[in-house]
């Protein structure tokens, strides 16, 4: 089972969604056609037996510089992205690229003009592209593989004393290379964070985490004793964890060192921030299918760079239909119960629905037509052994239903993927166009058409016991209540 990371997309939001992965060996080749802009991008992966596969050209036929990027693949394979956006005929675009590789960079190629993005991450691997093209490269993301080495730990890898399991260090850190490094390792959890902020910079954080066995710990003050407000975020945790963060850094002062200037905090509920002056060099981590449990970074008299420990939290790849449910950490790594809402994944539109937290799930009732799913209705067990319907999330249409019933007391759901998207004759309705139910005997699915935007839910030795989402006329949006053990 692989271990895979979606990180982005970065960009904008027109053209047509693509996707391309390396199904059995790694990617060995890029071809980036650009100009003002980066007009069209196309990969060859090899199979590890002698045999390639070619993607499709994701973008238009533009471009007046062809550059080829040769991969000495297993040996070399990509690490990290980076690159800029611009406006390109009033469409936001890719405007330049630049690749890591293990070995080396390549690039940048494109007009390195416009807002940056970057992904700095050591100790993964990636394995699939993804984004939306039309007569240019609108958008582009990756997916990470985590590489976890069996024998001794490698320098761009840190195992806590307080974990059993290997995080790999990444991604960041992004700023200034002024002030001593610091670095508080991986938790259990991150419960609170405290920026000091004043004067357009973060002079200080402060972070507290659990531990394994439950101790709340405090970080020391990393930065200096400046700034005039302080700025507590408190964690719901375990119904709420820290997903990503944003920010940018520039130069505190003319020719002075380089800091984070702002920082936003984005959890799998909501966003905090930003906090300090949104002014300099952005930076961004839009990951999906994982879990901050630590920061490392720079800092003195203010915080010079930052960034995190991120746990990857097992997705279902499309890639690997035969899934089966496997521990893949330590069986003393967690050992209470928890619940934590995933998602929603889909449109805005619509209500808000809520069915709460059951023991189990025992059927699912899909209403699809028309290459959408219009409707769910699902049916619970309560903690009294009662069996609990569902109201009809969605509406009326559908010319199928799919029943899909489940043994209880030997089946239970693990996870879901889908696609979401515009609706046929409604450009600007995004509802779900299909849905994939998982359980730890197999998979259900796909329910109608697979096109869009792709979203996972995440599992860590976890049973869906609830389902939350938005709905109308059509099912908008769907997340999952996780049970993990």
């Amino acid at each position: 089972m692989e271990e895979c990371m979606k990180v982005g997309q970065w960009g904008g939001k027109a053209g047509s969604y693509w996707s391309f992965k390396a199904n059995k060996g790694g990617i060995s080749e890029i071809i980036i056609i650009h100009g003002e802009a980066i007009d069209s991008i196309s990969f060859k992966s090899e199979d590890g037996d002698g045999g390639f596969e070619y993607s499709g050209k994701y973008g238009g036929d533009g471009g007046d510089r062809t550059d080829k990027i040769l991969l000495d693949w297993p040996r070399e394979y990509l690490t990290s992205i980076t690159g800029t956006i611009g406006n390109v005929w009033n469409y936001t675009v890719i405007k330049s690229l630049r690749f890591y590789s293990n070995r080396t960079e390549y690039g940048p190629y494109g007009d390195k003009r416009g807002e940056s993005f970057s992904f700095p991450m050591e100790g993964g691997v990636i394995v699939r592209f993804n984004g939306r093209s039309g007569a240019l490269l609108d958008a582009i993301g990756v997916y990470v593989k985590t590489f976890i080495p069996s024998c001794a730990l490698s320098p761009g890898f840190t195992m806590h004393q307080k974990m059993s399991v290997v995080v790999p260090r990444g991604p960041g850190p992004w700023g200034g290379h002024g002030g001593k490094q610091w670095d508080d390792g991986v938790f259990s959890a991150i419960r609170e964070l405290h920026l000091h902020v004043g004067d357009s910079v973060i002079h200080a954080i402060r972070v507290m985490y659990e531990s394994r066995d439950g101790k709340l710990v405090w970080s020391p003050k990393h930065g200096g004793s400046g700034g005039d407000k302080i700025h507590r975020i408190m964690i719901d945790w375990p119904r709420e964890y820290l997903t990503s963060i944003s920010g940018t850094y520039q130069s505190a002062w003319p020719f002075g060192p380089v800091v984070i200037k702002s920082l936003r905090i984005i959890t799998n509920v909501t966003k905090y921030g930003p906090y300090g002056y949104e002014f300099g060099t952005p930076f961004s981590f839009p990951a999906e299918g994982g879990e901050i449990v630590g920061f490392h970074g720079r800092s003195e008299s203010f915080v010079n760079s930052i960034g995190v420990y991120v746990k990857s939290l097992i997705p279902f790849c499309a890639s690997n239909p035969d899934y089966t449910m496997q521990q893949e950490l330590d069986n003393n790594a967690m050992n209470v119960v928890v619940l934590r809402g995933v998602g929603p994944w889909g449109g805005n539109g619509g209500k808000q629905w809520d069915d709460g937290i059951f023991s189990s799930i025992h059927e699912l009732h899909l209403h699809v037509g028309d290459s959408v799913v219009h409707a769910i209705q699902l049916f619970y067990e309560s903690s009294e052994g009662k069996i609990v319907s569902s109201q009809k999330h969605g509406g009326t249409g559908g010319d199928k239903i799919y029943k899909i019933k489940l043994d209880a007391s030997t089946e239970f759901l693990v996870g879901i993927m889908g696609f979401y998207g515009p609706v046929k004759g409604n450009d600007d309705y995004e509802a779900l166009r299909s849905i994939t139910l998982y359980t730890n005997n197999g998979r259900y699915g796909p329910f109608g058409e697979e096109i869009g935007t792709t979203f996972t839910s995440s599992a860590s030795r976890g049973k869906v016991v609830g389902f939350h989402g938005r709905s109308g006329i059509y099912l908008d949006a769907i997340g999952v209540h996780m049970e993990y053990s």
